[in-house]
């Protein structure tokens, strides 16, 4: 799932909202029933074409929710985002990753 969503806090609450809903779902699922959600949460510049989305944003998102298993965080934040989130938000700086087509590695947050 992308959504195109222009607030940092709004990002975060639709995030964990969602995160919310399948847990209480799952709740009332047996185990081999339940979904899970990787979630990555990254604000940026999106091109969109034919009903797709592109660009360097879209890049970021997928690369970290991809580190919501090996980091063991949620919802795992990039620094684009944390920057634009009030200092209130408990985020725990994780390991800095790699993004294809970019030079400088990307800062990476979870919510503690």
């Amino acid at each position: 799932m992308l959504a195109d969503i222009p607030s940092a806090l709004e990002l975060l609450c639709c995030a964990a909202d969602v995160q919310r809903q399948l847990a209480g779902q799952n709740g009332q699922r047996p185990p081999h029933q339940r979904m899970t959600r990787r979630i990555g949460l990254n604000l940026g510049d999106i091109v969109e074409r034919h009903a797709a989305l592109y660009g360097d944003a879209v890049n970021v998102a997928a690369r970290i929710q991809a580190l919501n298993k090996d980091l063991r965080a949620q919802m795992p934040v990039s620094g684009a985002t944390r920057a634009r989130l009030s200092s209130t938000v408990g985020l725990e700086s994780m390991p800095a990753v790699r993004v294809n087509l970019r030079s400088t590695e990307v800062a990476v947050f979870a919510l503690t």
